[in-house]
């Protein structure tokens, strides 16, 4: 039980300090290099997407917002990471009723891989619920 208020707290502390991050550069960088010819809402979601490992798929996930709000750029961006946690949960059944005649360990694993998914999907709602 203890463990499972750790990693929640960590998670949500983990969350929050990537919306400040992401926050802080988009407020930082007004006209940033080789954004001149973009469109607001393009200018917002290049700004959001900079700092991120896969640049590509955030540029696409939330140029479909159609927003240059940061918040709402942000809160989209969190759904989208909702609902990708919720295909690999859902992935993580199917593993779970496939793994009949896997060893204790491999189903333990899952399990605890299952139980982190929900953890991080709830400290996301909370974010969300919390977010206004």
């Amino acid at each position: 039980m203890l463990g499972k208020v750790i990693v929640s707290g960590v998670s949500l502390i983990l969350v929050v300090g990537v919306i400040i991050g992401v926050v802080a550069t988009v407020n930082h960088s007004n006209g940033s290099s080789g954004t001149e010819s973009l469109s607001p809402q393009m200018k917002a979601v290049s700004a959001l997407c900079q700092p991120t490992y896969y640049k590509d798929a955030c540029t696409n996930t939330l140029s479909a917002l159609n927003s240059t709000d940061p918040k709402e750029l942000i809160k989209g961006s969190i759904l989208a990471i909702s609902a990708s946690l919720k295909k690999s949960f859902n992935l993580t059944d199917d593993l779970l009723v496939k793994a009949d005649n896997a060893g204790a360990r491999d189903k333990t694993a899952l399990n605890d891989c299952k139980e982190l998914l929900q953890n991080a999907s709830e400290s996301l709602q909370d974010t969300l619920s919390k977010g206004g």
